[in-house]
C-alpha cells in the first residue's frame, strides 16, 4: 500500500544514526542512542514491539533489512498488500428491495431498546438544581448601592450620607451601612491673606480681609476653601 511505504521511506532515514551488531543469521542487537534492541528478522519480532503491533517493519528492523540487503516487502504483513484489499472488495453487493416487499415471517418483530438513565445522571441534574444562586431582592440591591467605600471616586456617597441623615432625624431610618466614624472630621485651618498695596489717588480705606478656612481631608490629598463675608471698615 502506498501509505505503508511512505512510512517505511521515512523510517529509512532514520537508520544512519543506529549501531547494528549481528548476532547469527537472523539475529541481532540494535543500539539506538541510549538503548539497546533485538531484532529476529526469522521470527518477525523486535524488543520495542512495534513490529508485532502495526505489522510492518519498525525503524530497528529496517536497519537490519537494509544491512542484509533484503526485501522490505517481504517483512509485511499480507493485510497490507494490494492483492488482500481486491480479495476483500472482490464480492459484489446484492441489491435489496423496498422494506414494504420484505417476506412477513412468523417470529415476533423486534421491539425499540427500553431507554434508561444513570443513577449518576440524575444525582447530577439534582446537583446543579441545588447549587442556583438566590435572587436578589430590591431591598439588599438599594443597600448595597448605599454602602460607604473609602475611595476618591465615590465622593458622591457623602452627599448620600447626609440625607440619610436629615431622614433619621425626621423620623426616617438611614440607609447607609457604615456609620460616621472619627476618620471623616476635618481639621480646620485659619489662614490670612497679605493685604493689598494701596491704591494711589483714593481715600484712605483699609479693608479687612475675609478670613479664609482651609479644610484638610485626612484620606484625600486635597484642600477644600471657604470664606466669610466682607467687612469694610473706615479709618
Amino acid at each position: 500500500m502506498p501509505t505503508v511505504l511512505k512510512m517505511v521511506h521515512k523510517g529509512l532515514q532514520q537508520v544512519s544514526s543506529m549501531r547494528v551488531s549481528q548476532a547469527d543469521l537472523m539475529g541481532f542487537e540494535v543500539d539506538d542512542s541510549e538503548d539497546t534492541y533485538v531484532v529476529n528478522l526469522e521470527t518477525k519480532a523486535c524488543s520495542c514491539n512495534r513490529w508485532t503491533l502495526m505489522g510492518f517493519p519498525c525503524w530497528h528492523t529496517l536497519a537490519c533489512i537494509q544491512l542484509r540487503r533484503l526485501d522490505i516487502e517481504n517483512f509485511i504483513h499480507p493485510a497490507y498488500h494490494v492483492e488482500t484489499y481486491t480479495k476483500a472488495y472482490a464480492p459484489t453487493f446484492k441489491a435489496m428491495s423496498v422494506h414494504q416487499q420484505w417476506e412477513v415471517t412468523p417470529y415476533p418483530r423486534p421491539l425499540p431498546h427500553i431507554i434508561t438513565r444513570s443513577i449518576y445522571k440524575k444525582e447530577q441534574l439534582s446537583l446543579l438544581h441545588s447549587q442556583k444562586p438566590p435572587k436578589k431582592s430590591k431591598e439588599n440591591n438599594r443597600v448595597e448601592s448605599l454602602s460607604c467605600f473609602d475611595n476618591e471616586e465615590d465622593e458622591h456617597q457623602r452627599i448620600n450620607n447626609k440625607s440619610n441623615n436629615n431622614s433619621s432625624s425626621n423620623g426616617g431610618g438611614d440607609l447607609c451601612t457604615t456609620p460616621k466614624s472619627e476618620k471623616y472630621k476635618i481639621p480646620e485651618i485659619t489662614t490670612c491673606p497679605p493685604a493689598p498695596k494701596k491704591p494711589r489717588n483714593s481715600t484712605c480705606l483699609f479693608q479687612k480681609r475675609r478670613p479664609i478656612t482651609f479644610f484638610a481631608h485626612p484620606d484625600l490629598d486635597k484642600f477644600f476653601m471657604f470664606a466669610t463675608p466682607i467687612r469694610d471698615i473706615k479709618v
